[in-house]
């Protein structure tokens, strides 16, 4: 668990001591923090500062190399990765396996980076295409992804050591969307746009292309959120 306080320290809290204690200090000083994403295997975090001072990133301790791991009772500081930004990001994302981190903020790119890489700092591909409120989300099985900026949703497939800029589908409709959601199994991708009558469904194909749109309309209900279970198979 990450941890900001009046102090502007940002800590990193143990869940399994009891209390949860402070096992280490990621930063001494953040004025503002935007945004804190996790890879979902726990290997790796990131943090946006809201005044565009720096993205960092870090490779967090895991259980089978204790050696990393913070004494008992102490605060330890661990060594992070900075990607120098311009301008503040809102939207941050890592893909499940930790490799890729997205980031995005007031202008029309997606900032995208290969933590893999020797140098990561040396792999930055900005993607064409803005982020709007309703975010961007990797897909579970790490192939692509996917983002919403206004009516538009965009679609990269990240399958090689070099990522096109240009998307590789997008869609676009007629209102606004203000939620993004996408299936376990990343055969699916599910929007609500402004009126929120309909729930928008898009068939994500082995090439990474869109096919199949359906829309569900709800004309006595009002959607505000869907979700997927982990089979994929419900909605």
């Amino acid at each position: 668990m990450v941890v900001f306080g009046q102090d502007q320290k940002v800590k990193l809290r143990d869940l399994n001591a009891s209390p949860p204690e402070v096992s280490a200090t990621l930063l001494d000083k953040c004025p503002l923090l935007s945004r804190v994403a996790f890879s979902r295997d726990g290997r790796r975090m990131a943090i946006a500062n809201y005044y565009g001072y720096g993205i960092y990133v870090w490779n967090l301790p895991l259980e089978d190399r204790p050696e990393l791991l913070p004494q008992p009772g102490t605060e330890s500081k661990l060594p992070c990765i900075k990607l120098p930004v311009k301008f503040p990001h809102w939207h941050l994302a890592i893909s499940p396996n930790g490799r890729w981190l997205a980031a995005a903020g007031r202008v029309d790119k997606i900032r995208l980076w290969d933590l893999e890489a020797e140098d990561p700092i040396e792999t930055l591909v900005e993607l064409q295409g803005g982020v709007t409120p309703a975010g961007m989300r990797f897909d579970p099985q790490n192939r692509f992804l996917v983002s919403v900026q206004h009516e538009v949703v965009r679609l990269w497939k990240l399958d090689g050591e070099q990522v096109d800029p240009q998307p590789t589908t997008m869609i676009k409709w007629p209102e606004k969307i203000t939620r993004l959601r996408v299936s376990a199994d990343g055969k699916w991708a599910g929007i609500i746009c402004m009126d929120r009558a309909e729930v928008k469904l898009l068939r994500i194909d082995e090439h990474g292309t869109f096919s199949r749109p359906h829309d569900w309309a709800l004309p006595h209900e009002r959607v505000h959120d869907i979700a997927f279970g982990n089979t994929g198979r419900w909605l």
